[in-house]
């Protein structure tokens, strides 16, 4: 069945302040509290004593709850205190939850991660998921399988749906792909649009919105376990060398007990049956701590990119 595109993710994001801020009250023990909010950003944290996790919106917002409730859940269940999940639109806002204080966990995406090594963002990265290929991923360039396209860059000047500004996937992997086609990353750019989650891009794709998309991997295969048809309908023009694995990091601002009692839930997370049904929900192995170096030589392509796209008039 043919899906319709969430149009909302084309709206510019001063749309979205003028929005009504809804939440959702789970029921449970310790409670459970999702903040989908997408557009106003915490400025300070609050003194209520919840534990706030942001998760970064690689996926649509509804999608990510549903993911990462069952997540939050078990981490109150294990470290006896409220979890509250935290949303927002776009990458860079939910760094700056972390910035400010306003979260003292997240899940960020990789590019997030770089760019917060640029700013000299103070975080430490806990844990890393590990999935059957390990701690990393890759950015998919897709193209409908009816399409006359045959190559990535074919695409380029075309319309072209990119995830987020600060996503490496699916903005600045493609970029340096075509930085080394000998072209400029404004040509990409020129008729690009931001889709702000993967799956969004790949419906955007599906419903002839763009002729191409640049899409994290996992999230492709798992939107052809929801719907097999997805991988006749796309083809996949190219594929990046594998990338670190997006990361959970804390701010340097939280407390050491904290952070060890953080990192111990996630690293145990599969010794007990409802851990490893939570690992399960999420397709991930295990949590465990990042392989040395897991990020320099991503690190490196988007240092090359960032600087190009700087020096742009």
């Amino acid at each position: 069945m043919r899906r319709s595109f969430p149009w909302r993710a084309l709206v510019p994001a001063a749309v979205f302040a003028a929005l009504p801020v809804s939440w959702l009250l789970l029921s449970g023990d310790p409670p459970l509290e999702i903040d989908p909010d997408t557009s106003e950003l915490v400025q300070v944290a609050d003194n209520s004593g919840d534990l706030r996790f942001a998760v970064a919106p690689v996926m649509s917002p509804e999608r990510t709850t549903n993911e990462y409730r069952v997540l939050a859940g078990h981490l109150a269940t294990e470290l006896e205190t409220p979890v509250k999940v935290v949303q927002r639109k776009t990458y860079a806002q939910v760094n700056e939850l972390l910035r400010v204080g306003s979260v003292q966990v997240a899940l960020i995406c990789t590019g997030a991660y770089l760019d917060s090594r640029a700013e000299a963002l103070p975080l430490e990265v806990l844990v890393v998921p590990y999935y059957q290929s390990g701690p990393v991923y890759r950015s998919l360039i897709l193209a409908r399988e009816d399409g006359p396209y045959t190559s990535f860059e074919q695409l380029v000047g075309l319309p072209f749906a990119l995830s987020d500004p600060l996503s490496l996937s699916g903005h600045y992997y493609p970029l340096s792909a075509v930085m080394e086609m000998g072209r400029s990353p404004a040509d990409l750019l020129s008729r690009a649009i931001y889709t702000y989650s993967h799956d969004a891009s790949i419906t955007a794709l599906l419903d002839g919105i763009v002729e191409g998309a640049a899409v994290d991997s996992l999230v492709y295969e798992y939107e052809v376990r929801r719907d097999p048809t997805i991988s006749q309908r796309l083809e996949i023009l190219h594929r990046s060398p594998p990338l670190g694995i997006s990361p959970i990091v804390v701010p340097s601002s939280v407390d050491h007990e904290l952070r060890e009692r953080l990192r111990s839930a996630f690293l145990h997370m599969g010794d007990s049956p409802t851990g490893r049904e939570v690992l399960d929900s999420l397709g991930v192995s295990r949590f465990d701590l990042p392989p040395e170096g897991l990020y320099d030589d991503v690190y490196e392509r988007y240092m090359r990119v960032r600087k190009e796209v700087e020096r742009s008039p």
